[in-house]
C-alpha cells in the first residue's frame, strides 16, 4: 500500500506525455506551414518591391531632366523646380475625391470637379503678376486661377485619390492659340497594351475640356489643338523630362538631370 501523493500515477503521466508528443508534432507542422507561407509572403513582397514595368518604360522613355520655371516672379533669378508642385496636399483634398472605382473613374471625377469649381483668371488679375504657377492649396481657397493653376491643383488631387504618380503629368508647351498648361494621363485600358501601342488622354479642366469617358477620346497625339512640335516639357511627381537637351529662355531652364 502507497501513500497517494508519494505514489505517482504512473498511467496517467505516461497519458500526458504522449498528448506532448502529439502537441509537439502538431506544432512541428504548423511552423513547417507557416515557413512555407512566410516564404511566399516574401516572393509576393518582391515582386511588389520590383519597378512596375509600364512605369520603368514612361519614366525613362523621355530624357529626364531637371526643368526650372520662372513661375512666380517672372525672375530668370527665380526659377523652381517644376516638380516642386507636386506634393502639397491638406485634409480639403481628402473631402473632394473618391477613393472607389477605377483609376479613370478617379480620375474624370477630378477633372469634371477641378472643371466646375474653380474659375478660370488671369494671372494679372489673381495675382497683379504676369505669371505665377500657384500651388495647389492656393488656388483650392482662391477658388480661381489661370491653365497651370487647375493642371496643378488636378494633379495633386490624383495623388490624393491613389492614382498612381507615373500615370499623371503636367505638360507645358505650345497649343492652338498660345501657350498652355495641361494635365495628361495615361488610361487603365493603356497598361494592357505593349509599351509601343500605348497613348496618353488629354485631362484638361479650362481650354477644351473634354470629360468623355477616357477610352472614348482620342489619343493624345491624335488632338491637333494640344500636340504639337512646340511641348516645353512635361513632369510627374518624381521626374521631369525634356526632348529639347539644354535650353534656356526667360521663362525655363532645362537642362540634363545629371548636371
Amino acid at each position: 500500500m502507497c501513500i497517494n501523493f508519494l505514489c505517482p500515477d504512473y498511467s496517467n503521466l505516461r497519458t500526458r506525455v504522449k498528448d506532448n508528443e502529439v502537441l509537439i508534432e502538431q506544432l512541428k507542422a504548423t511552423n513547417s506551414n507557416l515557413l512555407v507561407s512566410n516564404t511566399e509572403l516574401q516572393k509576393e513582397l518582391n515582386i511588389l518591391k520590383l519597378p512596375n514595368q509600364n512605369e520603368v518604360y514612361w519614366n525613362t522613355k523621355y530624357p529626364n531632366s531637371l526643368v526650372r520655371y520662372s513661375c512666380r516672379w517672372n525672375n530668370i533669378l527665380d526659377m523652381l523646380d517644376v516638380r516642386w508642385f507636386f506634393g502639397n496636399s491638406i485634409d480639403d483634398f481628402e473631402q473632394i475625391v473618391k477613393k472607389d472605382g477605377t483609376d479613370d473613374e478617379r480620375m474624370l471625377f477630378i477633372q469634371k470637379w477641378v472643371r466646375d469649381n474653380i474659375v478660370y483668371d488671369s494671372d494679372t488679375n489673381t495675382y497683379k503678376v504676369g505669371e505665377y504657377w500657384a500651388d495647389s492649396m492656393e488656388t483650392l481657397r482662391r477658388r480661381r486661377g489661370d491653365c497651370e493653376d487647375g493642371a496643378i491643383l488636378m494633379a495633386n488631387l490624383a495623388m490624393t485619390a491613389n492614382i498612381p504618380y507615373w500615370r499623371v503629368r503636367i505638360t507645358a508647351g505650345d497649343v492652338e492659340g498660345g501657350g498652355h498648361a495641361y494635365v495628361t494621363y495615361l488610361s487603365d485600358s493603356q497598361l494592357t497594351k505593349p509599351f509601343t501601342e500605348q497613348s496618353w488622354k488629354v485631362c484638361d479642366w479650362c481650354y477644351y475640356p473634354d470629360v468623355l469617358p477616357f477610352d472614348e477620346r482620342p489619343n493624345y497625339k491624335d488632338e491637333p489643338k494640344y500636340y504639337t512640335d512646340k511641348i516645353w516639357f512635361s513632369f510627374n511627381k518624381k521626374y521631369a523630362f525634356s526632348i529639347q537637351g539644354t535650353t534656356a529662355t526667360k521663362k525655363y531652364i532645362v537642362k540634363p538631370l545629371s548636371l
